[in-house]
């Protein structure tokens, strides 16, 4: 599934994208994306932001760190 193919997903039910980040999921292929919808008009929708993250993997292993440190 790619980000365009999802955002038009969305476009064909009246949803409009937000936000998506683009990421991979353990290897270098960027293969999936987290993506934000709202309804067109909201005070949410705002124009379409698309971010390539290629640290993702690594920067969840980090905050999962992190959270030892504020959980018990």
């Amino acid at each position: 599934m790619t980000a365009a193919l999802f955002e038009g997903l969305f476009k064909r039910v009246g949803l409009q994208c937000r936000s998506q980040e683009i990421i991979p999921w353990g290897t270098t292929l960027l293969s999936d994306c987290i993506s934000v919808v709202t309804r067109p008009g909201s005070r949410w929708a705002k124009r379409d932001k698309i971010v390539t993250n290629h640290d993702f993997i690594r920067e969840a292993r980090y905050v999962s760190t992190l959270g030892s440190l504020y959980h018990p």
